[in-house]
């Protein structure tokens, strides 16, 4: 039997989990849809961790804490935050 519209479209809501990161505590990170997956792909290498991260990093309620025009900030990171951020 093959995939029919109802199978995709229950695959529609964003999956989330939490990450307990050193220097942060608690972070939860969404999903990213296919659309989102594919900006983060796009963009230039050194900017890809930080796209990442703002279209992802989200509060209780699944509200992102980061506009997309902030990826900048997450440059500046030390490593041994972002990176769990980015392997989550």
């Amino acid at each position: 039997m093959s995939a029919g519209r109802e199978q995709f479209a229950a695959h529609r809501n964003r999956r989330y989990v939490e990450k307990e990161i050193d220097g942060l505590g608690v972070v939860r990170i969404q999903s990213l849809t296919a659309g989102e997956l594919h900006a983060v792909l796009t963009a230039k290498a050194e900017e890809m961790n930080g796209r990442l991260a703002v279209k992802t990093i989200v509060d209780g309620a699944g509200n992102r804490l980061f506009s997309d025009e902030e990826w900048n900030g997450f440059s500046d990171l030390d490593a041994a935050v972002a990176a769990p951020l980015v392997d989550a």
